[in-house]
């Protein structure tokens, strides 16, 4: 009676520590899933942040194109006179 009371502890003790690696596991891959989408997330903020300096940066073209008189059809136009 004892070992099948000893044999049902250690199978106890074997699905705890299996259960609690299998958490640790999903634990690891729930971070690994949040880490890449952390990057992805930086680097869409990157590019956003740099679409709105081009954009700020336009914009004072546009104003001191007007300064000097000069008017320009279009945005691209602005751009491409001022990156001669």
């Amino acid at each position: 009676m004892k070992i099948i009371g000893y044999l049902f502890i250690a199978i106890l003790i074997l699905f705890a520590y299996v259960w609690k690696e299998s958490k640790l596991t999903q634990f690891s891959i729930e971070l690994e899933r949040l880490k890449t989408e952390r990057e992805c997330l930086v680097g869409e903020r990157e590019r956003l942040l740099g679409i709105l300096s081009v954009e700020a940066s336009v914009v004072e073209m546009e104003r001191k194109a007007l300064q000097l008189g000069l008017v320009f059809p279009s945005r691209d136009d602005i751009v491409e006179v001022w990156h001669r």
